[in-house]
């Protein structure tokens, strides 16, 4: 709760700080919000289905390893140990799809959230150096204003 406490006032005053220092490239950083939000939610929900399924297969070995340790003497007077070993191998190998599952969408969303924010920050810079923007804008207020942006992408406050 702390945390999300102050990271939450430090997100909302950056915001604050860049709105007042030029509301208009402020403006465009907000046009690539919903895209970033779509891209958030749907990695979300993938991760939360993910997450279930690799629970479930967790379970499932559990439970598998389980009934083989305390039924080892039923599972070797039978002959079992191929089906039970078959069984373990088959839903280890689920787990691990579910696993690789979740890295895979990792791997996508991140970037594509990156490349989202690589060209609010170019069209930043780009409009930045019209001339008339830059007519009415120091280059130490931009500096301030590009730093202080930085910070709120990274989540922290540089100095």
């Amino acid at each position: 709760m702390k945390t999300l406490l102050r990271d939450g006032l430090t997100v909302v005053a950056l915001i604050g700080f860049l709105l007042y220092s030029n509301w208009r490239l402020t403006l465009i950083l907000f046009v690539v919000l919903p895209p970033i939000l779509w891209l958030i939610r749907i990695a979300s929900k993938r991760y939360l289905k993910l997450s279930k399924g690799i629970q479930e297969t967790m379970g499932d070995v559990s439970h598998i390893t389980n009934e083989v340790i305390g039924g080892y003497q039923v599972v070797k007077n039978y002959g079992g140990q191929a089906y039970e070993a078959a069984r373990f191998d088959k839903t280890s190998k689920k787990n691990l799809r579910q696993g690789m599952k979740v890295v895979v969408t990792n791997s996508i969303n991140t970037p594509a959230v990156q490349l989202l924010m690589a060209v609010a920050m170019s069209v930043v810079v780009w409009l930045a150096l019209r001339p008339s923007v830059i007519d009415n804008i120091s280059a130490g207020d931009y500096l301030i204003y590009c730093r202080c942006r930085f910070a709120q992408q990274a989540g922290t406050l540089i100095d």
